[in-house]
């Protein structure tokens, strides 16, 4: 009987120091990479403040739209389509003001199609049955194709409302940049929603365990399409603000990101299989993907040898992103 409970007791704090080790591992290799970079790259550059100022500055977007990922990973769902909304959200706020719109004009408009596409998706997977990676694919298809549409044949739409560049990326507030003031903002929107309220409870429930939260009173179909909601209008914030960023958009801007956010989500420790998710962890994740970003290209590695790299990173971040379930 005493061994018996020794075991248990020895198997208690192994389940603990795990569980311990996936909550903070994204601390650790940040910190253990921004250490590695310091010493091998300082003398190129990396550890300036201009470097570690673009860093932050390059990782807003992955980070407001971890943000959004992370309520829909908490509620068990997925959302592959932000690259291609970050995309046409852009270009609909950069043609309208091109056309003499105003700034609420253009962010109106490009929120709302944020709003619409995770509506859909969300409608797609609650009521269509749809598996959410099989139906963001779908849509993700269709924004992209209808972005390189709009576009025709243009490269790109430049953007020369200066009040309009200023307040969403390129002015400052007290010597602090707009873009990351408005990175703060969302993170600590998403961490509020989460964390202080009961919305945030029911999301965490219905990706925890769907059958119980039903049996508790909660419309899980309603919070899954309210998770969608929300990822496609912060994508669509992050589309706005990108946009800004660069002074232009394209239908090419954000292909292929999801990866990227995919990443930073799950080492940040959110669960890919719901109930648990993590929005501080997630914007750490968001600065290590920027932060290797950064060390790949200072230490001279091709095209191909980074995406190899970046690959690789996300295929480690899914191995240790695997809970229990």
């Amino acid at each position: 009987m005493i061994s018996k409970n020794i075991t248990v007791s020895k198997n208690n704090i192994i389940s603990k120091i795990k569980a311990s080790y996936r909550n903070y591992i994204v601390y650790i290799v940040f910190v253990i990479l921004l250490l590695f970079f310091s010493f091998t790259l300082g003398g190129r550059g990396f550890f300036t403040l201009q470097n570690l100022n673009n860093i932050i500055v390059q990782t807003a977007v992955i980070s407001m739209l971890s943000v959004g990922l992370v309520f829909a990973f908490s509620a068990g769902m997925n959302d592959l389509s932000i690259g291609a909304n970050l995309a046409l959200s852009g270009l609909i706020a950069a043609y309208i003001l091109r056309s003499g719109g105003g700034i609420f004009q253009a962010v109106s408009m490009a929120l709302g199609m944020g709003l619409v596409l995770g509506m859909t998706n969300g409608a797609l997977v609650t009521w269509g049955n749809l598996p959410p990676w099989l139906a963001t694919v779908g849509t993700q298809t269709i924004i992209r194709g209808t972005a390189m549409f709009i576009m025709d044949s243009d490269y790109g739409v430049e953007i020369s409302n200066e009040t309009f560049l200023k307040i969403f990326a390129q002015g400052t507030v007290l010597g602090v940049p707009a873009i990351f003031i408005w990175t703060v903002a969302v993170v600590t929107f998403g961490y509020l929603l989460l964390y202080k309220h009961k919305f945030g409870a029911r999301v965490l429930a219905t990706g925890g365990n769907e059958t119980s939260a039903k049996y508790s009173g909660i419309n899980t179909h309603k919070i899954k399409i309210m998770c969608m909601i929300l990822c496609g209008v912060l994508a669509s914030t992050a589309g706005v603000i990108n946009a800004a960023r660069l002074s232009s958009a394209r239908y090419t801007v954000g292909d292929g990101i999801e990866s990227s956010v995919i990443a930073a989500v799950v080492l940040g420790g959110t669960s890919m299989n719901g109930g648990k998710g993590n929005i501080f962890g997630a914007l750490v994740g968001s600065l290590l993907i920027g932060m290797i970003n950064a060390g790949l290209i200072i230490g001279g590695l091709t095209s191909s040898q980074q995406l190899i790299v970046r690959g690789t990173i996300i295929i480690v971040a899914l191995l240790l992103g695997e809970k229990d379930k």
